[in-house]
């Protein structure tokens, strides 16, 4: 019995022996990656002035759009007071930009795909200039005094009233056209020109520009409140985009091509040369092989002539079926 409980005591599981080894450890969990900041984007862009530049370019649209949009609550009370206008006189001054902005940005899509977004970029940045310029330096705003006794009544010449008030809606309108263009074409080229680890925001940054126009309208209408007066106000505050669209008009003058449209126009070569120069210096053979592959993909993916990526998509059932099939019962 002895030497039986001695046995049973010199035996030892198989996890205490050694015998069976111990599981190996739980896998480790993947590094997590380090969240983007505005930081890190800026430092990535260091990497190409080119890229700064463009980018810096290029927003101004989104400003201009801002700006343009938001000036007109504030003007929209100095052109009254100035020059005598009617609900009605000041509801077309008003609506003339926003349905001139319909228009163009309904009429962009075709001539985008055509001519490409840099020369249509510069058509905007020349409708801001045109339009700012028409409305800041109108020549037929001369008030005309008629003395009565001890008082001095400021009146309108009808006539020049009248001229000033179509140049006006002529300056608005430009600047509607401007607008239109610039909310289609320049997202659209921001996105196509932006590498892939940026393109967001990037986009996101045009987007931002356009608040901060707004902002920066309002300001500019106090401010204009405060130190002007009455007929140089709306002039001034309107006026006023054309320099910036200038700034605009003269960068792009040295900026590329979307390498995406020169890519789909068979421009293969010089859209290569875009993305090593957008990319910089430290660019990899790799990271502009990839570029080219994903050009190459999304013109495949598009494929077809013009007139069937417009209008292909516009056929009844295509159309009935994308706007109303999720809404079946």
């Amino acid at each position: 019995t002895n030497t039986i409980a001695r046995s049973a005591r010199s035996i030892k599981p198989k996890h205490e022996s050694g015998s069976v080894p111990a599981p190996p450890p739980p896998p480790s969990a993947p590094p997590t990656p380090p969240t983007p900041t505005w930081g890190s984007l800026f430092r990535r862009m260091a990497m190409s002035r080119s890229m700064v530049l463009l980018t810096l370019f290029s927003v101004i649209g989104g400003f201009l759009f801002g700006y343009d949009t938001g000036v007109m609550s504030g003007a929209a009370v100095f052109c009254q007071d100035d020059l005598k206008l009617s609900d009605l006189e000041l509801s077309y001054v008003v609506s003339s930009t926003v349905g001139a902005a319909a228009v163009a940005a309904a009429a962009s899509g075709v001539p985008m795909q055509t001519y490409g977004r840099k020369p249509l970029i510069m058509t905007a940045s020349v409708m801001y200039v045109a339009g700012g310029a028409l409305v800041g330096f109108d020549p037929a705003m001369d008030r005309v005094k008629h003395k009565h006794g001890n008082s001095t009544d400021d009146d309108y010449n009808m006539g020049k009233r009248t001229e000033s008030m179509a140049v006006l809606l002529a300056g608005r309108v430009l600047l509607g056209v401007g607008i239109g263009i610039s909310s289609i074409t320049v997202p659209v080229y921001i996105a196509e020109v932006a590498p892939s680890d940026m393109r967001g925001q990037l986009v996101g940054l045009n987007n931002m520009f356009i608040v901060l126009g707004q902002m920066i309208a309002c300001g500019i209408n106090i401010l204009c409140q405060w130190y002007l007066t009455e007929g140089a106000r709306w002039r001034v505050s309107m006026g006023i985009a054309a320099v910036p669209a200038a700034i605009q008009l003269v960068g792009f003058l040295f900026l590329p091509e979307s390498p995406r449209w020169l890519a789909q126009n068979g421009r293969k070569e010089e859209a290569r040369a875009v993305i090593l120069k957008l990319r910089g210096v430290k660019a990899t053979a790799e990271q502009v092989a990839d570029d080219m592959a994903s050009l190459d993909e999304l013109n495949k993916s598009e494929g077809g002539s013009l007139y069937e990526q417009v209008w292909g998509s516009w056929r009844y059932g295509s159309l009935y079926e994308q706007v109303w099939g999720s809404w079946r019962y």
